[in-house]
């Protein structure tokens, strides 16, 4: 049998293999040869017949297929849609370990079992405790996982051997279990729906594809009306799918659902290790969880049967992925639940305004949570930065209204969406600023390291005393980031506790974990954060938000710039006041007039956006445009641009029916010494655009050499 085989390459057509065997094996990991090295490859099809005449060996490593049939679709679909090569994109779909050349066992674990006389012993050893002990803390109906429980109860394992001998206890082997996070000692959380919530519960039909769109305000109860869908889907005997932005939005959700589900489920993001992910991927898969919520790679895990997908946060950026493989999860989870033919959620106080067409359009449903289960919306107000007196970025209206709510043992969070001391170390006396030899950009200052970094490529180096060009000591910080704004607060409250949440400072799950627990114990005072903030984080006991630095994207050339801003201060805003009536924005600015501000809070959301599509609709911008993103990357930089500049007068001069925009240097034309150079190119049909996407990447394959490396990103988010 002649295969197709998608083999792990920067090339896009697919290799023809022979195998031995009578039924396709469609959705198999082979080990295939591939040039001078062995490599696992996916099988997507059959032929009856090659072009090739000797064809190579393709071997099966699996009993079983690594994809279902509609993961296999939706490789696919990536492939097409986003023109990437399909045998990385199924190779990003699988975990690490079944990108490994080898067969995949499942891992077994030794499980604890009482045998069926265990009462009667107990009853004639009531005498012996630490062997009773023993069977009373095992379960009489679940066995128990040997290693975990030993580890629980050390004190006891001496025990064991005697009881296996006596036939008490029972060794079974069984699947290693993916990690259980249902908890069954929590109480129950009661909450009674609202009329809101509950029209939106009754709102989902099951068993059929539709896109819901599900805004509410921050604080409106959107996690109740989730879960409330997750109760009908498993009674209806289905799976369901969560996915979140990323790992500081679980701690607290995965708490809530062991609260009101109190059922077993599995969490997949990036800090899981590969044993934990293989056994979440094979649970689901044998349906032994109803359960996943997980972070962008959580898309790719199969189910039984998946009845219901709900993406948190829709407008969240992270759901777009840059690198490799360069996709949305938000746009391929639609496209995964309409091969499925079943409901997804977009979920989100601030939707996207792609969402809020589709909303208007008819193509989607909406369901509004429109006021806060608990506590008011909070007040907004704009400090004219023009005349304010500030100190370290702080307006002094700013710090007195932080002594008064720290007065009131309340708590407050200050969002800076930069990181470190200073984004700039200047000298006065030349104008001498550092950048990053790799990226050509400003290095930020971290004072307390002593050490200036780039955060696009991590170089590091010690911060100087003098400065290299001309010696002078007049090295000035300038500007403010997260470690600044920490240590005035701290100078200025030193009674209080200041906390900082920002990826320098919380670089694992469970260091983001505690320091969540802090704010929501009342062990933190003021919380200072960049966007991990703002991830729909519920904090009962902050009443203030201060929002400093947002002037830089007001006049960006993002046409998305407004929007992301919008969400930004409707997102963090929505962290004050949840619980009671008197939570407080304070907003600094150096454009206190700008419509964004005087219109934002007094119309809401979803009205302002409804301004901002009729400005995107007048410019012929997405979504009334589609737009692709086409970009040559290479160490030579006259070289680079050189062919770059070539390469898009050839393609203009090709009667082109779609609108091509150079736009170069890049925001950031040298990063990781590559030097990068880019056009947009923007069609109203869709259509049209991916047939020259195609052309264009044709034509780049055969005018560009190896070392200058070229792609494509559809529907761009972001131009950096």
């Amino acid at each position: 049998m002649i295969v197709q085989v998608a083999v792990p390459c920067p090339l896009y057509s697919l290799f023809d293999y022979e195998m031995a065997v009578e039924t396709a094996p469609i959705g198999h990991r082979v080990n295939v040869p591939f040039g001078p090295r062995r490599v696992v490859g996916i099988v997507v099809g059959t032929v009856e017949k090659s072009e090739y005449d000797r064809l190579k060996t393709a071997e099966c490593l699996d009993e079983s297929a690594a994809f279902t049939e509609d993961l296999l679709r939706l490789g696919q679909w990536i492939a097409n849609y986003y023109h990437a090569p399909i045998g990385l994109v199924y190779r990003m779909m699988l975990p690490q370990k079944l990108r490994k050349l080898e067969p995949y066992q499942r891992s077994a674990v030794t499980l604890l079992t009482l045998s069926e006389q265990y009462q009667a012993w107990m009853a004639n050893n009531a005498g012996k405790t630490a062997k009773v002990t023993l069977l009373e803390t095992l379960s009489p109906v679940v066995p128990i996982e040997r290693t975990a429980f030993f580890k629980a109860h050390s004190a006891l394992k001496s025990h064991e051997k005697l009881l296996l001998d006596e036939g008490i206890i029972i060794h079974q082997s069984a699947y290693a279990p993916a990690v259980d996070h249902s908890n069954h000692a929590f109480p129950q959380l009661p909450y009674v729906l609202n009329d809101e919530q509950q029209t939106a519960v009754d709102a989902l039909q099951l068993k059929q594809f539709s896109t819901t769109v599900l805004e509410g305000v921050t604080g409106s109860g959107k996690t109740a009306v989730y879960l409330e869908w997750v109760k009908k889907v498993l009674a209806a005997g289905q799976q369901v799918l969560i996915l979140v932005p990323e790992i500081g939005l679980t701690p607290q959700f995965i708490e809530r659902v062991e609260r009101i589900l109190n059922i077993p489920f599995v969490v997949v993001h990036s800090e899981v290790n590969e044993t934990q992910k293989m056994a979440a991927w094979e649970a689901a898969r044998h349906h032994t969880v109803p359960l996943v919520i997980g972070t962008r790679s959580a898309l790719f895990t199969p189910f039984d049967d998946l009845g219901l997908i709900i993406i948190d946060e829709e407008h969240d950026g992270s759901y777009r992925q840059r690198d490799t493989v360069r996709y949305s999860a938000h746009d391929a989870a639609i496209t995964r639940a309409h091969f499925l033919k079943i409901p997804i959620v977009l979920g989100s106080a601030t939707p996207i305004l792609e969402t809020v067409n589709n909303v208007a359009r008819g193509r989607y449903q909406h369901l509004s949570l429109a006021s806060r289960a608990k506590g008011a919306p909070p007040k907004w107000s704009v400090v004219d930065m023009n005349e304010a007196m500030v100190m370290d970025g702080l307006s002094s209206e700013l710090l007195d209204a932080i002594e008064e709510t720290l007065a009131r043992k309340e708590q407050v969070i200050i969002y800076i969406n930069r990181r470190g001391y200073s984004p700039v170390l200047m000298c006065e006396s030349c104008g001498w600023v550092p950048e990053c030899t790799a990226c050509q950009y400003r290095l930020t200052v971290y004072r307390k390291s002593h050490s200036l970094r780039c955060h696009h490529c991590g170089h590091r180096e010690r911060l100087p005393q003098t400065c290299p060009s001309c010696d002078s000591h007049l090295l000035k910080m300038m500007g403010q980031g997260t470690e600044r704004i920490e240590k005035a607060l701290s100078d200025a409250f030193p009674q209080a506790n200041v906390v900082r949440f920002d990826r320098d400072q919380l670089r694992t799950k469970n260091a983001f974990a505690a320091a969540v627990n802090d704010v929501i114990d009342g062990t933190a005072d003021i919380i200072i954060g960049t966007q991990m903030i703002a991830k729909g984080h519920d904090f009962a006991k902050v009443t203030l938000v201060g929002m400093l630095d947002i002037d830089g994207i007001l006049y960006s050339s993002d046409f998305r710039a407004e929007e992301k801003l919008a969400q930004t201060l409707m997102q963090v805003s929505g962290r004050a006041g949840r619980d009671v009536s008197h939570g407080r924005v304070m907003i600094q600015t150096h454009f206190p007039d700008h419509a964004l501000f005087t219109e934002l809070a007094k119309v809401g959301y979803g009205k302002f956006a409804k301004t901002l599509l009729a400005q995107r609709e007048d410019f012929e911008f997405p979504p009334f445009a589609h737009q692709a993103l086409f970009q040559v990357e290479g160490v030579n930089e006259s070289e680079t641009l050189r062919r770059f500049e070539a390469l898009v007068a050839f393609i203009e001069g090709q009667n082109c029916p779609i609108t091509i925009t150079p736009v170069y240097p890049n925001a950031l034309s040298k990063r990781q010494n590559f030097y990068r150079f880019y056009v947009v190119l923007q069609s109203a049909d869709r259509r049209v655009l991916h047939q020259w996407i195609d052309y264009v990447m044709a034509v780049a394959a055969q005018q560009l050499p190896s070392h200058i490396r070229h792609f494509c990103e559809i529907d761009p988010w972001d131009f950096d």
